[in-house]
């Protein structure tokens, strides 16, 4: 379940490659959605076994199907593991490197700044001060998202459902 993307860069790279979305921007976007995040998958799992059963049986009982019973008790009660996971997702999708540097090669236009920040390398010389600077840049976005939803980031990893 764990496998890291180093392992999988060749087969993910064949397969944007067949379907002819090398070098594009759509091609970077399916490649880094496509992964799905185990961690988050159990972070999912791990909250949603923490609601009460009676919850979902009493809004059975109430006459509630399967929907209904999600989009009016488990989607509110889930608001702080959904801000949690999209944080993460945040951060990790804007800090990736490898995948878009691979599926980007040929074009550079279309790099994430991850990526860009990289040009600053030069051949003998490293300009670490348009490095520095690219950094800060980046990470204000970051710093807004989590900004945005750090009270259900807080909640999330402090769990947000009592028994």
């Amino acid at each position: 379940m764990f496998i890291p993307l180093e392992f999988s860069i060749i087969p993910i790279a064949v397969l944007i490659n067949a379907l002819g979305l090398s070098n594009s921007l759509f091609g970077v976007i399916l490649a880094e959605s496509g992964g799905g995040s185990v961690m988050l998958i159990m972070l999912f799992a791990g909250f949603f076994s923490q609601i009460p059963k009676e919850l979902e049986e009493s809004a059975t009982i109430d006459g509630s199907g399967f929907l209904r019973t999600y989009v009016s008790i488990m989607l509110p009660l889930s608001k702080p593991i959904i801000g949690s996971a999209a944080i993460m997702q945040t951060v990790w999708t804007w800090n990736s490197f490898l995948l878009p540097l691979v599926l980007t090669l040929s074009n550079p236009s279309i790099r994430p700044l991850a990526v860009g920040i990289y040009a600053f390398r030069g051949e003998n010389v490293v300009d670490w001060t348009g490095i520095a600077a690219g950094a800060t840049i980046s990470i204000i976005p970051v710093i807004v998202v989590f900004l945005f939803l750090q009270r259900y980031f807080i909640e999330g990893i402090s769990g947000a459902v009592k028994g």
